[in-house]
């Protein structure tokens, strides 16, 4: 399965809209694939509280084991943001590391 990221927070973003187009067209090619947008989740819960395992936020378990985990291929894209990518996708990156970071990140492949 293939996860892809659309890596803002920006409603109605480009970036999205590739996000999706990338989503249609492996779908129609028969491949396995979720989208996550992050400009769809609400991310208040993400603060100083996500570096710490047992004050973490639920809903970020809850995006790891749909999205992450289970997924052998992420396809992130992402807008280029002041050299490098927005601060979201940093923020989300950053919190995915406190749990379950094997099964998260190990052999993963991103594009």
């Amino acid at each position: 399965m293939i996860s892809i990221i659309s890596g803002t927070d920006r409603p109605n973003s480009k970036t999205s809209i590739i996000a999706r187009w990338c989503f249609d067209s492996l779908t129609k090619a028969g491949i396995e694939c979720k989208l996550l947008d992050l400009s769809e989740i609400n991310f208040d819960y993400l603060n100083d509280s996500g570096y710490n395992k047992d004050s973490q936020h639920p809903g970020i378990t809850e995006i790891q084991q749909k999205y992450l985990i289970p997924s052998s291929l992420w396809l992130v894209v992402s807008p280029e943001y002041n050299g490098s990518f927005p601060g979201i996708l940093k923020l989300f990156i950053d919190a995915l590391s406190v749990n379950d970071n094997t099964k998260t990140f190990s052999e993963k492949k991103s594009h």
